[in-house]
């Protein structure tokens, strides 16, 4: 038997090395056809498992020598995701069993999240402009995510119901990435003057080098009086800034500049003097 555990969460091994005796307690069952999708609680971390039909006698002859099993994809694949910025859930580990030389059957183990299927939207009542805001905003933000996956390199080969999560946050549209700068992940809340620029462009934004963009922008602070000359940088600059002065938390800010580490954001925003004297006055 074959075991390959994430090494974050080493201290699930034995979990994951008995995963097929299924001696743990089911929290629920997500699926019993075919394969079996179902949670549990392990050291207070509430993971999924999934555990794939045996294949065919073809099947286990190409899983055994031609072709990695689906437990092994699953995992390998999420992390290729994950690396590249892809939201999916985390993998922990996968197990393939064999019977003699060929494959018998495998599973695959990830952290619980709590995005819902869009199966909820399968037979979605669309009566009320609320309902078909929703809708909306659903379609599109979809949209965004599948271009992002394609222009990353992928191709999901299996876009169905039971394959893609959705969550809603506060009603609010959030664009996850990667910076390329430095490889850590960001979060931004796309605002509404970004949707109307988008919606208006037919949601194509065109991509242009660092060099163009900071030309435009030195014209457009030309074109607005601006004396000091803009720059992405300044922009960056200015925009940690802003939200500290606001009230944002330096964790939140240093997310959302996609920093390392929350020590780079102080010395790049700088903490205000006016914020030091409104904690004092706290």
């Amino acid at each position: 038997m074959r075991v390959v555990v994430n090494p974050k969460y080493e201290n699930l091994r034995p979990f994951v090395e008995g995963i097929l005796s299924r001696s743990y307690k089911v929290d629920k069952i997500y699926r019993n056809f075919r394969n079996i999708v179902e949670d549990t609680t392990v050291d207070e971390v509430r993971v999924v498992v999934k555990i794939f039909k045996k294949p065919t006698e073809v099947n286990r002859v190409v899983y055994s020598f031609l072709r990695p099993t689906k437990a092994k994809r699953s995992y390998y694949y999420s992390l290729r995701l994950i690396s590249s910025g892809i939201d999916v859930p985390e993998p922990i580990g996968y197990v393939e069993k064999r019977k003699g030389l060929f494959f018998h059957t495998g599973c695959y183990v990830c952290l619980y999240t709590d995005y819902r299927s869009i199966a909820d939207f399968k037979d979605y009542d669309l009566s009320s402009e609320e309902a078909k805001k929703r809708f909306d905003t659903f379609v599109t933000e979809f949209a965004l995510y599948v271009a992002d996956f394609h222009s990353k390199g992928f191709v999901h080969n299996d876009f169905n119901i039971d394959n893609i999560l959705y969550k809603e946050v506060d009603g609010q549209w959030m664009k996850v990435g990667e910076r390329i700068k430095t490889g850590v992940a960001y979060v931004s809340v796309l605002l509404p003057p970004v949707i109307d620029v988008l919606k208006r462009n037919d949601w194509k934004v065109p991509a242009i080098s660092n060099v163009d963009y900071n030309h435009e922008l030195k014209g457009l602070g030309m074109a607005a009086g601006i004396s000091t000359p803009l720059h992405s940088h300044l922009a960056r600059h200015t925009f940690a800034t802003w939200m500290l002065r606001n009230g944002a938390k330096i964790e939140n800010v240093s997310k959302m500049l996609g920093h390392t580490n929350i020590t780079q954001t102080q010395r790049y925003a700088k903490v205000l003097a006016q914020s030091v004297q409104d904690d004092y006055a706290k």
